[in-house]
């Protein structure tokens, strides 16, 4: 199910918004005693400027009938639209669920969303949004998530505070 509405919330108040909206419309579907329910959520493509490159994520969500033990996470998807081939990227932040890490995987309630942001002017270089939180929490971060064609990297930034 994908919805979208005209203005979009962002828990940090952010100018590149998660789409907000849409995890708490998911979190709020869910009727008491219900089993989970798995949703499905696909951003907007990120075209680069010179449209070889599309860049967009595929957001999940596992919602729990106790919505503070549902989680959120996602992948970043970057699609060379001359040749086909199709790139996923999952962030190694800390509630990010990324399969090669344990850190953090079992923890009930964690949201990480990945969003693409922006394209570099030569379009090998993409920008993108790391958000990632708790349900009922007051945790709250964000990341920047630089993947480079050019040198077949990928950095992660995050603030020095972050534990």
């Amino acid at each position: 199910m994908m919805s979208q509405q005209s203005v979009q919330l962002d828990p940090l108040n952010s100018p590149h918004p998660v789409p907000w909206n849409w995890v708490m419309a998911m979190v709020t579907e869910i009727a008491p005693g219900a089993p989970a329910k798995q949703h499905y959520y696909r951003s907007q493509s990120l075209l680069s400027d010179d449209r070889r490159y599309a860049a967009y994520s595929r957001i999940q969500m596992q919602v729990q009938p106790d919505f503070w033990h549902s989680n959120v996470n996602s992948i970043l998807f970057l699609e060379n639209l001359e040749t086909g081939d199709l790139q996923a990227i999952t962030p190694t932040s800390p509630l990010a669920d990324n399969p090669f890490l344990s850190s953090g995987s079992d923890l009930a309630g964690k949201i990480s969303i990945v969003i693409p942001v922006s394209w570099s002017e030569s379009g090998d270089r993409l920008l993108a949004r790391v958000f990632e939180s708790l349900f009922c929490s007051d945790v709250a971060s964000d990341y920047a998530l630089i993947v480079d064609q050019t040198a077949n990297r990928i950095s992660t930034i995050a603030p020095t505070c972050v534990q």
